[in-house]
């Protein structure tokens, strides 16, 4: 670490060496904070981070204080070892995250106020952002990646920001020139005080004829009040194309993220440190005074080995780069010093972010950590830090491997040896002989009168005691115990019971239940992410000035939705996950559960089942995408004609080809759901062309159903029409 003092910044401006050097001296005094204790959980972490990538021959090397390979230590050969590894840790450990990262947990976003229309307005879009934030960030390869991390680690952090790119699209900004003077004269009534008139002059005062005017409001007639008043407007000279920004999400571990282990929440941290490397010549580019400077590459041995990079020629071109934040409260850790933290917290109210290279600060800015950080939380933890979901099961692993290897060297022992007298057995002649079954070979008598058959000896050999196996049995139900990875969640035999379906299924239900815990965990975190993406998602709109395009793909086409600045003016109250929301289903349980629903022939479930919006739901749980369901194709033509709809496009309803109770149906549950809602201010034109188009297919409908009413050939024939238009009665 540079000595306090003599510190030089790269790139930053305005900026007081004093407060450069106390952004330093805090991040050398947090980086002391849980050293100890750091040192203590690491070993773990990159233990199970080993054998999750299938590397188990390890040992803690005390001097290097990493893990070294049994294969790469020095006189290992006469160690028993065999490198064998039946990776039980990571199938135990794909099954829990195959299993809670079938989709995508929900989030509830309240409105401030439920009475006020704005707010729920925005919190309805918000819904939609949401979506389009998990698109565009891969949401499943997300889960998924945090869940690897809840496996091995056991704490995840989340960091959430806007980056800009032009490749997320560009928008336009005026280019302002020299400021000019804008001079306003408004002509008052004297007696209403209404505006009767106003004259705009620009750089030179106005000039202002003496007539009369004639109020409008009071028909007040003669010399107006003057009020005058200047401003300072810049022209605009030309217009610039600006890159958009979107919303990403990244997931680290605690190797590469530092919290303070005696915290029990995220607001009791004072900072958090995330710590990476970085090729320098990367580094070079993103900061260019680096250049000047004479900046190499300078990685942090200890600090990359924390992470598992073994320092070497390979790597000689990283450099370690500390991402640090500070909350303003923990600018006080430093005594003595209160004016220079008075001007830090002037100078950055929300909190300090800033950016380390080579002992360096590179870049700082003002910056609240709870705006971008959003870090899980173990129900079953005291403290922010949980402990890893697969480590129960590494002394399963542990033990695995040892059998494995006391069986493969029991099979390699268990060729008996024979030993002979040399003075019976010729081995010489016996070596160079070809072994065939029946042979017979030619033998001496021993010389003090014993029997062939005493002269040879057979050891006996080893054998692996039938416990072993026993063992090694009761070894998997343990390890599926201490995990939660049953076979009924992913699929496996059942080692007990009847193995029934219905016993099965039960299994499997009380299986899945078991990883309810760490589904509330991942559920939450998941709500909390968006519940910081979201916003910064809208402040990038904003930045824009335009009404967002979202386009979403249908079945049989793509329909563009819209998201309207005045939809974002209202407030949002908080942000919860769904705690309705049951885990997640597999297609296999869908398709369980729609053919005993199925099943029941119950009228109003059947009636359910086959709405034209559940008909795709049923293809895909079904597994037949050729199997043929009646309606579905109306459903999609009726989406197809959508777009034309939207487009201002009209549709005319054919009575004869058309049917118009399925399309009718379309037409209304489109026109209640939240995209047909939100339509009403984004495209009013569009959703009034598709209520047109839904009042057709409803008269045609009756048309239709007029026509096809049976005539009674019993009912009486009406009577002659009368001159005033009145049917004759028979009496």
């Amino acid at each position: 670490m540079a000595s306090v003092g003599t510190t030089k910044t790269y790139g930053l401006v305005n900026l007081d060496n004093d407060l450069v050097d106390l952004v330093l001296e805090l991040s050398k005094e947090y980086d002391k904070e849980d050293r100890q204790e750091r040192d203590n959980n690491r070993p773990l972490w990159m233990k199970l981070e080993s054998y999750f990538e299938g590397v188990q021959r390890i040992y803690w090397d005390q001097v290097a204080r990493d893990y070294r390979s049994l294969d790469a230590t020095p006189g290992n050969q006469t160690m028993r070892h065999y490198d064998k590894i039946i990776n039980i840790y990571r199938a135990h450990g794909e099954s829990i995250i195959a299993a809670l990262s079938v989709k995508t947990p929900s989030a509830i976003f309240y409105p401030n106020d439920a009475d006020v229309e704005a707010d729920i307005t925005t919190a309805k879009v918000c819904i939609k952002i949401k979506q389009e934030i998990e698109r565009h960030n891969e949401a499943i390869m997300l889960l998924i990646r945090i869940l690897v991390i809840l496996w091995n680690q056991g704490t995840v952090a989340a960091y959430i920001y806007n980056r800009r790119n032009s490749k997320f699209g560009t928008y336009t900004t005026p280019v302002h020139g020299d400021k000019a003077v804008i001079n306003t004269v408004l002509l008052n009534c004297p007696e209403c005080g209404n505006n009767i008139d106003e004259i705009v002059s620009k750089n030179e005062k106005a000039k202002i004829p003496e007539e009369a005017k004639t109020c409008p409001v009071c028909g007040y007639h003669g010399i107006p009040i003057q009020d005058e008043y200047n401003e300072e407007v810049a022209d605009i000279i030309g217009a610039k194309l600006q890159p958009k920004s979107r919303t990403q999400i990244e997931v680290y571990s605690p190797l590469f993220v530092y919290l303070p282990f005696y915290a029990r929440k995220q607001e009791h941290i004072p900072y958090l440190r995330l710590k990476f490397e970085q090729h320098y010549s990367a580094l070079k580019n993103l900061y260019p005074k680096l250049k000047k400077k004479g900046f190499t590459s300078k990685i942090d041995a200890q600090n990359a080995e924390e992470r598992g990079i073994n320092i070497g020629v390979n790597h000689s071109n990283l450099s370690t780069v500390e991402c640090l934040w500070i909350r303003p409260w923990g600018y006080d850790l430093l005594d003595g010093k209160d004016d220079e933290i008075k001007r830090l917290r002037k100078k950055y109210p929300d909190g300090v972010y800033a950016i380390i290279i080579d002992d360096q600060l590179v870049e700082i800015n003002n910056e609240a950590l709870d705006d971008h950080w959003a870090i899980s939380a173990n129900p079953l933890s005291t403290y922010i830090h949980g402990q890893p979901l697969g480590k129960p099961l590494a002394p399963i692993q542990d033990l695995e491997n040892e059998i494995v290897d006391l069986q493969i060297e029991t099979f390699e022992h268990s060729i008996p040896e024979t030993f002979a007298r040399g003075d019976v057995l010729d081995f010489n002649k016996y070596s160079q002989s070809k072994a065939a079954p029946g042979m017979i070979y030619p033998a001496m008598t021993p010389a003090d009168g014993a029997s062939i058959g005493d002269s040879f000896h057979t050891l006996k050999t080893a054998t692996l005691s039938e416990e072993a196996d026993l063992f090694h049995r009761k070894l998997d139900d343990k390890g599926q115990f201490v995990s939660g990875s049953f076979p009924s969640i992913y699929g496996g035999p059942a080692t007990s019971g009847s193995k029934t379906a219905r016993e099965y299924t039960e299994s499997r239900a009380m299986a899945l239940q078991r990883l309810s815990i760490p589904w509330n965990t991942l559920k939450n975190l998941w709500a909390d992410i968006m519940s910081k993406a979201v916003p910064l998602a809208i402040h990038a709109m904003r930045e824009t000035g335009e009404n967002e395009k979202i386009v979403e793909k249908g079945k049989t086409g793509f329909i563009n939705t819209w998201i309207r600045q005045e939809d974002l003016d209202g407030k949002i109250g908080r942000v919860e996950a769904d705690v309705e929301e049951d885990l997640p289903q597999s297609a296999g349980q869908l398709k369980d559960l729609i053919i005993q629903l199925l099943g029941l022939k119950d009228d109003y479930i059947s009636e359910a089942m086959y709405h034209p919006q559940n008909l795709p739901l049923i293809t895909k749980a079904l597994g037949a995408p050729d199997f043929y369901i009646p309606n579905a194709d109306d459903r999609d033509k009726q989406y197809q004609e959508f777009v034309d709809l939207l487009n201002g496009i009209p549709v005319e309803v054919d009575p004869e080809i058309d049917d118009n109770e399925v399309e009718a149906e379309v037409c209304r549950t489109f026109l209640v759901s939240a995209t047909g809602l939100m339509l009403k201010k984004s495209n009013p034109e569009g959703r009034k062309m598709i209520e047109e188009h839904y009042k057709a297919h409803i008269e045609a409908a009756k048309m239709k159903s007029m026509e096809q009413q049976p005539v009674d050939p019993n009912a009486p024939s009406p009577g002659p029409v009368n001159p005033e238009g009145e049917q004759n009665v028979p009496q």
